[in-house]
């Protein structure tokens, strides 16, 4: 497919790949470390979740919701 005849250079160029990626992408996009809590709190906590979980009497509470609709255990 990308004529590359070497199983040796396949497997250099996708670990290199998952390097890059582990080093640059997910620092930054996922875990909580990319993401502070004023940032959850501003930017992500809605005013309908606000009212929900705290009453509407809070501002500086962040709000959650862990789902595992996607958890697969075999």
């Amino acid at each position: 497919m990308f004529q590359i005849a070497d199983k040796r250079t396949v497997s250099r160029i996708i670990n290199s790949t998952r390097q890059a990626i582990v080093k640059s992408f997910v620092p930054d996009n996922l875990g909580f470390g990319h993401v502070t809590r004023e940032d959850v709190i501003g930017r992500h906590t809605t005013i309908i979740a606000r009212e929900l979980m705290c009453g509407g009497d809070s501002t500086d509470t962040a709000i959650i919701i862990i789902d595992g609709t996607y958890l697969y255990i075999q």
